[in-house]
């Protein structure tokens, strides 16, 4: 008896196995789909928006998020150029998400890209969005800066 059921709990692992497996493997990502969306950090609620993100503020610095968006089932890895950016967290290659600082020493434009490699077929897109501010002005002594 003992045999018997060893036997069955056996082939049952084996069937459930099989089925998620099959299930993970049909699970595969498109790369057509994906783009790179970002928003420039501000005290209001801040949403992710594709291609491009403007700062809504004045400020010393700003700290800009972007986010690979359109992802579907499957894993991912991510190689960020992060190349000139001061990282604030994420940018790691199993990571969609990538927070970058920004001083704001005049007008300022920064562009990141991320290449998004799809693990189960190995099929990858480089993807881009721009970020920017304008200067932050003020007054001392009555003389205007930027």
């Amino acid at each position: 008896m003992k045999r018997v059921t060893r036997n069955i709990v056996a082939t049952g692992a084996i069937i459930v196995a099989t089925m998620f497996g099959a299930a993970a493997t049909s699970a595969v990502a498109d790369t057509s789909a994906l783009g790179l969306g970002c928003f420039v950090d501000s005290p209001a609620y801040d949403t992710v928006t594709p291609d491009y993100c403007v700062a809504s503020h004045p400020a010393p610095s700003y700290t800009v998020y972007f986010e690979v968006l359109g992802r579907s089932g499957g894993g991912y890895a991510y190689a960020w150029s992060t190349s000139g950016f001061s990282i604030a967290s994420g940018c790691t290659s199993s990571s969609p998400h990538c927070s970058v600082r920004v001083g704001s020493r005049g007008d300022w434009s920064r562009t990141m890209s991320v290449n998004v490699t799809e693990l189960a077929t190995g099929s990858s897109k480089t993807v881009t969005a721009v970020a920017e501010g304008a200067a932050v002005c003020g007054s001392w002594k009555g003389w205007v800066y930027c």
